[in-house]
């Protein structure tokens, strides 16, 4: 049976951020629903009839007053422009950060994901299942757990404490308690989007290192600017950077960018390490997984979906 808990939730924060305080908050919830007018809670008067106005009181007072604290923490962005700034100095200080040594060319891959669903939803939060982000970054959904909770743990992204078990993951990006900006929004170049869950970057190929690489060679680069840039040790960089040469991914040297259309020569890299379609299947199985969920019921789960 549903509780209604998310639906009351999702009102309540929606009234806050027109400005009711909590005592018009509660006093909406705790209006019997009717069809003339927005519906209060049928969670509030299921209590109501079941234990009575202390239990059905508390609860109502319980949800207003969370959604209180949800809307001073995640204040709302009424203009998509402001949003943008303030994604734009997330990424521009995810940017600065060398990734080899701070947590890895995978936690930075799987960050990215992030991006790519904040800019289409136009917010710094949003919505975001486990299968759907190894989707789009193109890891298996073990691994993107492991990034997703390192990104958690580092402090780029805050996780929705309300979440409940069998409900798509909430998460608002934010700046790391640990960095500060220097008020420059400076982003690199974003080309790796079209590229980013290919499967020439599964472990068996390229891997997430290659996919960091990549991305950093939008321009021409000294290789121990680009060491240092990614953090990367000298002997790992010109090893990987070998194979990304020989695939005909970067060129250069002593100075190394990447060719103008990878997508390609990803092709090709992919089709050689077995890896092609890798993607495909994946999301092949995610579906037929979200179906087999959908027909046992929203609150249960196998031990592979628990994340």
């Amino acid at each position: 049976m549903n509780d209604y808990s998310r639906v009351d939730m999702s009102y309540a924060v929606r009234l806050a951020n027109r400005a009711y305080d909590a005592d018009m908050i509660f006093r909406a919830l705790a209006q019997k629903p009717s069809g003339r007018r927005e519906p209060g809670s049928v969670k509030y008067q299921r209590l109501l009839d079941s234990k009575g106005r202390d239990a059905a009181d508390a609860y109502a007072r319980r949800t207003a007053e969370k959604a209180i604290v949800f809307v001073a923490s995640n204040p709302r962005i009424v203009d998509r422009t402001d949003a943008f700034v303030r994604l734009t100095e997330i990424k521009a200080l995810a940017d600065a950060m060398p990734w080899g040594l701070y947590a890895g060319p995978g936690a930075r891959r799987a960050l990215e994901g992030a991006f790519c669903v904040a800019e289409r939803m136009g917010g710094l939060s949003f919505g975001l299942s486990l299968r759907e982000w190894a989707e789009i970054c193109g890891q298996e959904t073990r691994t993107t757990r492991t990034n997703r909770d390192r990104l958690v743990d580092l402090g780029w992204l805050q996780r929705n404490t309300d979440d409940r078990l069998g409900r798509t993951a909430r998460f608002r990006l934010r700046v790391p308690p640990h960095i500060h900006s220097n008020g420059r929004y400076e982003c690199a170049d974003s080309g790796g989007r079209g590229w980013l869950g290919h499967d020439a970057f599964r472990p068996e190929a390229l891997g997430d290192l290659g996919w960091y690489l990549l991305s950093l060679t939008e321009s021409r680069r000294p290789l121990r600017e680009l060491s240092i840039r990614a953090g990367i040790d000298p002997a790992e960089l010109e090893d990987i950077l070998g194979v990304m040469v020989h695939a005909d991914l970067v060129v250069g040297v002593e100075q190394v960018a990447r060719v103008a259309d990878p997508i390609p020569f990803l092709d090709v890299v992919a089709t050689r390490r077995g890896t092609l379609g890798r993607s495909d299947a994946d999301r092949a199985q995610h579906q037929r997984e979200r179906e087999e969920f959908r027909a046992r019921g929203v609150n249960v789960r196998t031990p592979q979906e628990v994340a």
